[in-house]
């Protein structure tokens, strides 16, 4: 027999085997079988880290569930979004310097992640939390526990770092 504090684990592990291949059918008709298992275990771990506020009977429990896993869809979405604006952004600075039209040039985010990797490491992950992710420049200072202020410095001299790098790559006199 279970005591109390087996019981929240064990129905919470009855549902996740429930509920998860059809989780995964549903989030892969959003974003795709590559990121559908994913997103499924992220809407997972929302839902263990807030399992004290689900409902209690069953199938409310189970639409909750769904309902984190839409949430969690949403921000895949977002996040997509967001990597497409920067892949536009920086096609069209390469498409600048390479004076080659628009259509010519082709990027994806392995491209986007390897001139990203031009930058120190520091430069590049600030860069990913405001152009992919979303974030102020105001919250990626605070949580690097510097002033908004040297923190716009320092991604200003970021993209020149990045601006210098590209140029070179175009034309190596540089």
């Amino acid at each position: 027999m279970l005591n109390d504090l087996d019981a929240p684990e064990q129905e919470f592990g009855e549902l996740a085997r429930e509920l998860t291949g059809h989780m995964v059918r549903y989030a892969s008709r959003r974003v795709g079988q590559a990121d559908a298992e994913d997103a499924a275990s992220d809407a997972w771990v929302v839902a263990w880290r807030r399992w004290g506020e689900a409902p209690g009977d069953k199938e409310e429990r189970a639409r909750w569930v769904l309902g984190i896993l839409k949430n969690v869809l949403k921000n895949y979405g977002r996040s997509a979004r967001r990597r497409g604006r920067l892949v536009d952004e920086i096609g069209a600075n390469i498409v600048h310097l390479h004076s080659e039209p628009a259509q010519d040039v082709v990027m994806d985010e392995i491209e986007v992640e390897r001139i990203l990797g031009m930058l120190p490491e520091r430069d590049a992950h600030a860069l990913r939390l405001i152009r992919i992710e979303g974030y102020s420049s105001s919250e990626v200072a605070e949580s690097l526990g510097v002033k908004p202020g040297a923190f716009a410095v320092r991604m200003f001299r970021a993209r020149r770092r990045l601006e210098r790098e590209l140029r070179k790559e175009s034309d190596p006199r540089w």
